[in-house]
């Protein structure tokens, strides 16, 4: 059955829907047109603004006359509703119509504004349809120069990379004219192809009718100046510096291009020449100064000497090193050597795996730098605890607990300098097992003679005589019965304790060691020193390595002086230069 009420409300309520749409969608068709806007500015600037500032004004009116309607409507709602309570649905019919007539009549304006705004909406949505469409399709800029096409660009930036590389090219002439073309937008097909600013660059200069004055008069460009010809070439630089101009870069590119191919394998992160090569940059020289695509390959591929590294790793050593690298342990210890930052500055003291060690060596005019994440183990140095012990003698120690060295992982980037690592960059490590502390206990005694300060030799036990003076002068087993080594050195030359140990004899027996001491040391050895001039300590003396123990002489039976050396293992005579070496 029909229902007034209903029909009321249904009457108003759509009213009032239509009226919220056509508001929303004018907001909506707002939002298209400045994207519209948008895409025809990237070819037609000076449009943008007078078509947005008349596109806005007009819709921003429109705007303003629907919300005036929807108040208008809100208002005539709520008088249907008090007139439908008063005097029922068709009087209020009878009155709404005689006031819509008068309302119009009054207010014409209004309503034809309002129906002069809606009716173009129609034809608003048809011109943003067109202008989803032409924004799907790709457009470029066709150039014409002097009546002949150049080719299609996709930006007017295209144009301004042009002019600046034809500035570039054309320093030479003082040249400051920049090009200028007609154009129009042209949609892509499949078959278009755009072209860049270089390529744009080439064509303009070669279809421009520009000229240069010379004292010569007019001349065409990029042909002669002052009446020397110019040949159009590309300035090879390595790392800034020139080294030759060609006319074509094709063979180097390839060249390089191999080059760096031969490096790249899967675990390559990243691979570079270490030198920065530049060759694109366009110039006019003189045909003199052209060289061969060759004479650069040849010059890429030649052997220069310059610094190379070598980076520690488990296992290695100076003497090792040394060997490897074709030179003795003073040499390489003169190179330098640093670790994470650190100069160090004895090998002998500290040799670190992860350390770096410059070398000189011939190596490639061009190197590649490779770079990798690698994971390897590192050794980790334990610490060492030293407690003080009044009990012993200045220059003795002894271990109570026995340090050991701790492990861990390395994740790190190492760089690569033709295949030999330059350098790391530590990722991250993570501790395997952790260093033991080494604690040892160290003497403070006063010893009752001086402790020497020299290396003592490279051997076991410290070298006997003069802080590494004097030589051998008759080794162990020379065909005589000689049961140590005599060390040839001058008068009073200070002789030392070889190891630290006890003192049994001081002094001359008669038994032809003239003037001699031996020490018992801990490991069960005894040291002899015979034929000395005098004896700087007593039998029952503790001595340690180092401590002056007399000097050389020639007492008992001995033609000159020097100093006979023992090494013994109860009756048996050991070798002594198994124990002790010179420096």
């Amino acid at each position: 059955m029909f229902s007034s009420v209903r029909f009321e409300k249904q009457m108003v309520n759509t009213g009032l829907l239509v009226a919220d749409t056509v508001v929303k969608t004018l907001m909506a068709l707002w939002m298209c047109l400045k994207k519209g806007l948008a895409f025809a500015a990237r070819f037609i600037s000076p449009l943008k603004e007078e078509l947005a500032r008349r596109l806005k004004g007009w819709l921003r009116k429109a705007v303003l006359k629907i919300e005036k309607l929807l108040k208008i409507a809100e208002s005539s709602k709520k008088k249907l509703s008090e007139r439908k309570r008063a005097i029922g649905f068709k009087g209020m019919v009878a009155m709404t119509a005689s006031d819509i007539v008068k309302y119009d009549k009054k207010h014409k304006k209004i309503f034809r504004t309002a129906v002069n705004h809606i009716a173009p909406l129609a034809a608003v949505i048809a011109l943003l349809t067109v202008i989803s469409d032409i924004e799907a399709v790709d457009y470029g800029i066709l150039l014409e120069y002097d009546g002949q096409e150049l080719g299609i660009v996709s930006a007017e930036s295209v144009i301004e990379g042009a002019n600046r590389t034809l500035a570039e090219r054309t320093t030479y002439y003082d040249i400051g004219t920049p090009f200028k073309a007609s154009f129009t937008i042209k949609p892509l097909s499949s078959a278009d192809e755009t072209i860049d600013e270089h390529m744009l660059a080439s064509l303009i200069e070669e279809k421009s009718t520009l000229a240069v004055s010379s004292p010569n008069g007019v001349v065409p460009l990029y042909s002669s100046y002052n009446g020397e010809e110019r040949v159009r070439a590309f300035d090879v630089t390595v790392d800034g510096e020139s080294i030759g101009a060609v006319t074509d870069f094709g063979k180097i590119d390839e060249y390089i291009n191999a080059l760096t191919l031969n490096y790249i394998t899967d675990d390559v992160i990243s691979a570079s020449l270490e030198k920065d090569i530049e060759y694109s940059y366009e110039r006019y020289v003189s045909p003199d100064e052209i060289v061969s695509e060759q004479y650069i390959i040849n010059k890429f591929s030649s052997i220069e000497t310059q610094p190379e590294y070598y980076v520690v790793e488990e296992g290695d050593n100076p003497w090792y090193l040394a060997n490897k690298f074709g030179m003795d342990e003073d040499e390489l210890k003169r190179c330098i050597m640093t670790y994470e930052g650190r100069r160090i500055r004895d090998m002998d003291e500290e040799f670190p795996i992860g350390a770096m060690i410059q070398l000189s060596a011939e190596v490639p005019y061009l190197q590649m730098l490779t770079t990798k994440e690698m994971t390897f183990n590192e050794r980790v140095k334990y610490q060492v605890e030293y407690i003080d012990d009044p009990d012993m003698y200045k220059g003795e120690s002894r271990v109570i607990s026995q340090g050991s060295e701790g492990k861990r992982t390395v994740t790190a980037l190492v760089t690569f300098k033709n295949d030999k690592p330059v350098s790391r960059e530590v990722l991250e490590r993570q501790s395997i097992y952790e260093p033991v502390t080494q604690v040892v206990r160290r003497g403070t005694r006063e010893t009752k003679t001086a402790v020497s300060k020299g290396s003592g030799g490279g051997g076991s036990y410290f070298w006997p005589v003069g802080d590494g003076s004097g030589y051998i002068s008759a080794y162990m087993g020379d065909g005589r019965g000689h049961t140590g080594i005599d060390i040839a050195a001058p008068r009073g030359t200070p002789v030392y304790a070889s190891e630290s140990g006890n003192v049994n004899r001081a002094g001359n027996k008669g038994d032809g060691y003239g003037n001699c001491v031996t020490i018992s040391h801990d490991s069960g050895l005894v040291t002899l020193y015979g034929h000395m001039d005098s004896v700087a300590i007593s039998a029952g003396d503790r001595v340690v390595k180092g401590q002056l123990i007399g000097y050389v002489g020639s007492t008992g039976w001995s033609t000159g002086n020097h100093l006979h050396f023992e090494v013994k293992s109860g009756a048996k005579y050991l070798n002594p230069v198994d124990y002790v070496t010179q420096n």
